[in-house]
């Protein structure tokens, strides 16, 4: 009896301990999935367009802003056009370039 109550107990701090690598492993991974995640929503940034067309949704980062979008994010504005992230409503297209332009690089 005893040697089975034994092989029972080592059995069960096996299990544990598989248990606790397996949860701590888990943990591990989510918080690099987080610190990506996080980082991800640093560099990129929902940018709403609203023109005649209506409103569209665009999600850039740093590397997406060339000389091209400059130009037709100048365009927009000229032609009655505006763009908003989140709550704020940018009136012009350098205001929108030089407020998210760092936060976009960070």
């Amino acid at each position: 009896m005893k040697c089975h109550n034994t092989r029972r107990g080592a059995a069960v701090k096996v299990i544990a301990i598989s248990f606790g690598v397996i949860l701590a492993t888990s943990l591990l991974y989510l918080l690099q999935l987080s610190h990506l995640y996080n980082h991800r929503e640093i560099t990129m940034m929902n940018i709403q367009v609203h023109d005649n067309k209506g409103i569209a949704t665009h999600k850039l980062s740093a590397a997406d802003i060339t000389p091209q979008v400059e130009r037709k994010l100048k365009a927009l504005y000229a032609f009655g056009g505006f763009c908003k992230v989140g709550n704020q409503k940018y009136p012009s297209a350098e205001s929108l370039l030089a407020d998210c332009a760092p936060r976009m690089a960070s």
